[in-house]
């Protein structure tokens, strides 16, 4: 039989260092290299059926040492030549092994790996093998991008977090990713993405300068950073890494760590927390119907280092899709929503996402959807959301936090007593939380109007928690369909 395996995105940098190898029965079948792929012919198997094991193992040196951005273990049964639909021949996958963050064996999962796409005709022939090496995982090559957030992590358990890095020149180029540990053993994991506010981020580069040059590393480290961070009470460190907020000469800082890898793990779901990261202030792809796909590859990557796996000899089953977005990240996930299917999503999640009062009826398209309304802001989440349980489309699918929701126009005292976390937040400006009173809303010398009330709430919706303690993110994942 004759075999060749292939790859796109060959010539990429992070697909460098590639290992190819195919036993059959044990023994191994000797390969000729090829630009981006391998080529051979099999002999006659010993076994009954014959089987088969390809091996593909992705290495680059961009820092001196070579690591595993990629690696692919495939079993395939060579069954004998056959036109019958029902039973056909030639090679067929039966199992794939992945290795678990920290496992020091690999974990065998059934039927075929996500990555591997096979074609070969049903006498036996002629065989092909393409693997989809779309996603890599760039945190293996590079583990600096982690560093600001092991400094800024909340208490154990922690998740796998991973930069995925795409080697298609696609924008989005990198998502930040975290997994809880225990979907390495989950029979679903689901994808809950969140598309963060895209102004003025920087252009992204696709070129290994991105991995090694300090300065880019550390745009990445501070991304991910204050996203899935938790904040310190140190008034010594930068305003940003605290827990609490910072005055200021005109406007104190409220931009604090989200907390969103301890409120993953607290929510006890097998869910993929996924942020693609923006580049020149735009979503880029993301804010497309490509969006469902990417995730599906994403998923996929995530399949193949092992953050996701079912319990040994079965497969996870393919996951829920979750969407939300924050502030300026509204404009993106409507687009995403009006271009995808209508059953793409299973959870659309807008937290204080703008735009929402003016895209009910987008909202409303989708079959079955369940839609958050999470926030503070008149139009955006109290009208949005009372116009959304009017539309007779979304009847019993639309939910909303705080909860309850505090009265409109409540005070700063009511507001500041309404969350734990805010109580000691402000606490950072003003003593005791109560005493905040907002200045009325006011230029800044830049002509930019600001309103500390509004601006609060607004950090406080995505980094803060509820009444009873539970993060908001936490609180959105425990009331979801996500599993």
């Amino acid at each position: 039989m004759n075999f060749r395996l292939s790859w796109p995105n060959h010539t990429h940098f992070l697909l460098g260092g590639a290992r190819v190898e195919l036993t059959l029965d044990g023994v191994p079948v000797p390969l000729t290299v090829t630009p981006g792929g391998a080529e051979g012919t099999l002999p006659s198997g010993s076994g009954s059926p014959p089987v088969a094991v390809l091996t593909v193992e992705f290495r680059p040196a961009l820092a001196g040492t070579p690591a595993t951005v990629l690696r692919v273990r495939q079993t395939f049964a060579l069954q004998p030549p056959s036109l019958s639909a029902l039973s056909p021949g030639g090679p067929q996958p039966t199992e794939y092994a992945v290795r678990p963050a920290g496992a020091a064996a690999d974990v065998v999962q059934r039927g075929r790996h996500p990555l591997v796409h096979s074609l070969a005709d049903s006498l036996g022939v002629s065989w092909r093998v393409i693997i989809r090496t779309d996603v890599v995982d760039a945190t293996a090559v590079q583990p600096l991008l982690l560093g600001r957030l092991i400094v800024l992590r909340g208490p154990e358990p922690h998740a796998n977090v991973r930069i995925l890095a795409r080697t298609d020149g696609k924008l989005p180029l990198h998502y930040i990713c975290a997994t809880p540990p225990a979907s390495s053993s989950a029979a679903a994991t689901d994808v809950l993405c969140f598309l963060t506010p895209p102004q003025g981020s920087a252009v992204d580069v696709d070129a290994d300068e991105g991995l090694l040059n300090a300065a880019k590393v550390l745009v990445f480290g501070d991304h991910t950073a204050i996203f899935l961070g938790t904040g310190l009470h140190d008034d010594r460190l930068k305003p940003r890494a605290r827990d609490h907020f910072s005055p200021g000469s005109l406007r104190p800082n409220l931009v604090l760590p989200r907390r969103w890898e301890e409120a993953l793990m607290a929510s006890g779901k097998h869910v993929a927390l996924v942020l693609p990261v923006p580049s020149s202030g735009s979503h880029n792809t993301a804010a497309s119907g490509d969006l469902p796909a990417q995730l599906g590859q994403v998923h996929a990557a995530l399949a193949a280092l092992g953050d996701i796996a079912a319990p040994a000899g079965s497969a996870p089953s393919a996951p829920l899709l979750g969407l939300a977005a924050h502030s300026f990240g509204g404009p993106s996930l409507f687009a995403a929503v009006k271009q995808s299917a209508k059953s793409a999503f299973s959870e659309i999640w807008l937290f204080e996402a703008l735009s929402a009062a003016q895209n009910v009826e987008t909202v409303a398209r989708t079959n079955g959807a369940r839609i958050l309304y999470a926030g503070y802001s008149r139009s955006s989440v109290e009208e949005a959301s009372a116009a959304a349980r009017r539309h007779p489309a979304l009847t019993g699918r639309v939910t909303r936090l705080p909860d309850p929701p505090p009265p409109p126009g409540a005070s700063p005292a009511v507001l500041a007593t309404s969350s734990p976390l805010l109580i000691h937040m402000l606490e950072g400006i003003v003593k005791p939380a109560t005493a905040w009173r907002p200045p009325a809303p006011f230029k800044l010398p830049n002509g930019e109007r600001y309103d500390e009330r509004f601006e609060v709430l607004h950090q406080l919706i995505v980094q803060g928690n509820d009444a009873d303690g539970d993060h908001f993110l936490t609180k959105a994942l425990k009331r979801s369909s996500l599993r």
